[in-house]
């Protein structure tokens, strides 16, 4: 994810946070409520996508939109990141 948070870094518009894991990605997003959140589906641990599903069963934070980042060009990876 180096070129996105990249370019949202380099400008005074926005404000970045970077985390290293699903698990901190979850934290974040509920105690900080952004107004959104980009995740990559190859978080360590808990990948992104398994952190939206959560937040959305949970409610956690149902305003948020969440961008899920797609490495892979299987359709199977694409399809999970839909569900």
């Amino acid at each position: 994810l180096s070129l996105p948070m990249n370019f949202f870094s380099n400008t005074d518009k926005f404000s970045v946070t970077t985390v290293h894991n699903g698990d901190e990605a979850l934290k974040f997003l509920a105690e900080k409520k952004p107004d959104l959140a980009i995740l990559d589906i190859d978080l360590t641990g808990k990948g992104g996508d398994e952190c939206c599903q959560e937040a959305k069963q949970a409610s956690l934070f149902p305003a948020t939109p969440i961008v899920l980042m797609v490495r892979m060009q299987n359709r199977s990876e694409i399809a999970r990141c839909l569900d």
